[in-house]
């Protein structure tokens, strides 16, 4: 049976407890038998955690990815670091429905890679940037890298012409 020191070490542990990430209520369900066993058996570990658990919601994204991870992101090619990029803050409901919708359709015959994708959405203006990829981004001479990379620049807009 898969026990959440499968996922996380005593030390890793600790250190969500100190800095205040995880309580009492998120360790439990964290813990759950439906939810461990998803993220152990694929591969999430104790650097995911925190984006998974911290917020309002937390129990929410958890649910989702139990019911969703295995039928749906993994056969994309999203992993563990992937989904942590994408659920982080505000939005990671419609990230990850943006996604589903629209990832083998635009992105990934642009040559888009789940890692591209992660990092696009990872942050704000993640709607516009997403929009000019799907709009301009087959015109432009740029690669999916070189569009993840003009993107994470505070001026990306000004970059691309957006």
């Amino acid at each position: 049976m898969v026990t959440l020191d499968d996922l996380i070490t005593p030390r890793e542990f600790v250190e969500l407890r100190i800095n205040h990430l995880i309580n009492d209520e998120r360790i439990e369900y964290l813990g759950s038998h439906a939810v461990l066993t998803v993220l152990v058996n694929n591969k999430f570990n104790a650097s995911h955690v925190p984006a998974l658990i911290v917020g309002d919601g937390c129990k929410d994204k958890l649910d989702w990815i139990v019911e969703n991870y295995d039928g749906i992101l993994r056969p994309m090619g999203f992993n563990g670091s992937h989904v942590s990029q994408i659920v982080i803050g505000a939005g990671w409901k419609d990230k990850l429905d943006w996604i589903v919708e629209n990832y083998d359709g635009i992105l990934r015959p642009m040559g888009f890679k789940p890692t591209h994708v992660a990092r696009i959405v990872h942050g704000r203006d993640w709607k516009d940037k997403l929009c000019w990829v799907e709009k301009y981004s087959g015109e432009s001479s740029y690669t999916p890298l070189q569009i993840v990379i003009l993107m994470l620049k505070k001026n990306w807009k000004q970059i691309v012409g957006y």
